[in-house]
């Protein structure tokens, strides 16, 4: 879910640009500008999930192993989460939650 969060949060500041151009000038622009912003904001909201909550905990998101290359942002802070591995679906295996430090990307990868 916190791939979504972080899908919202340009549009929110593509509106607040698109709000600067618009100025004072046109309030039904600027009121349909507001809307989509509450729009927003409540899809963020709802993103939150009990799994994401868990997740914040330090605990859970200790880092482990060495650092991969995340595929979002291209820098090395993509770590394996500590304690978090689960039975790949395939059937064959288990696979490792893996977490980036710098942009919040997170993956199932194969152990």
């Amino acid at each position: 879910m916190s791939d979504i969060r972080n899908r919202l949060f340009p549009l929110q500041r593509r509106l607040d640009e698109l709000q600067a151009a618009v100025g004072d000038d046109n309030p039904q622009a600027n009121a349909l500008i507001a809307a989509l912003k509450d729009d927003l904001s409540q899809l963020a909201g709802e993103a939150v999930t009990t799994a994401d909550k868990a997740d914040a905990n330090p605990e859970t998101l200790e880092q482990e192993g060495d650092a991969l290359k995340c595929p979002r942002c291209t820098l090395r802070g993509l770590y394996a989460v500590k304690g978090r591995v689960r039975e790949r679906g395939e059937g064959a295996g288990r696979e490792a939650l893996h977490h980036c430090w710098s942009c919040g990307y997170e993956v199932w990868r194969p152990l």
